[in-house]
């Protein structure tokens, strides 16, 4: 099955091409403008590097968020208009999973977290055991310390092992209930990359979708209308 994976829910926006399981390109850039001037040159990109035609794609992933209100919204509406275009399948994954994947090789509890602003994270706990995952706590948002906190109370005993774009201070903040539990991931595999979110549409997990799919947001909007309504964001 070949899968075009996309991310753009943090400032390391991504595009992949991956041929049941074998990544034949992907390419990852640091958003400098916006990601809506950086994601179809992405995915051009990646498709001439794997020498493949769009109407040879079999799915499209995208990463759903939680992340940027703008960068999802901008990723989802990107893989609808590929949808439509092509007639091609889409898949939503959420970003928090995709940055798990990242994490295969671990056994035991799997904090992924990414960082919400106005000193929050978004998160979510899993538990991996060999080469499954189960959801201990769904995509969630708050403080750091509270992020940590809760993910303490979930597991009383060994290591657990944090993935994600958390600032040197808010993962400080994060594990200092109880720093001897924590195992923080190397910066490397802190982004919820393509490549990822197509593992998690070959595994069959995520949201098969017919073009109706919607950015997990997480935190409300701020913007309101007059009486108090949200905005869309």
């Amino acid at each position: 099955m070949k899968i075009l994976a996309l991310d753009t829910s943090t400032l390391t926006g991504s595009a992949a091409v991956v041929d049941d399981g074998v990544v034949l390109a992907e390419s990852t850039t640091r958003i400098r403008a916006t990601h809506s001037e950086q994601i179809l040159p992405l995915v051009d990109e990646v498709l001439a590097r794997a020498g493949v035609a769009l109407h040879e794609i079999d799915r499209i992933g995208v990463g759903v968020g939680p992340g940027s209100f703008t960068g999802v919204r901008i990723g989802v509406a990107t893989a609808k208009g590929l949808h439509i275009a092509t007639g091609v399948a889409l898949v939503g994954v959420s970003s928090l999973e995709a940055l798990a994947s990242a994490a295969w090789g671990v056994r035991g509890p799997v904090l992924a977290a990414l960082d919400a602003r106005r000193g929050e994270a978004y998160a979510a706990l899993y538990s991996l055991a060999a080469g499954e995952r189960r959801t201990v706590i769904d995509a969630t948002l708050g403080s750091p310390a509270v992020v940590g906190a809760r993910a303490l109370a979930q597991c009383t005993d060994g290591a657990i092992t944090v993935v994600g774009d958390l600032s040197p201070a808010d993962l400080a903040a994060l594990t200092a209930c109880d720093p001897s539990r924590f195992v923080v991931a190397p910066s490397v595999v802190a982004s919820p990359l393509a490549r990822f979110v197509a593992w998690e549409v070959l595994a069959g997990r995520g949201r098969l979708d017919a073009g109706e799919l919607e950015p997990l947001y997480v935190r409300g909007s701020d913007a309101k209308l007059p009486g108090g309504r949200e905005v869309a964001p």
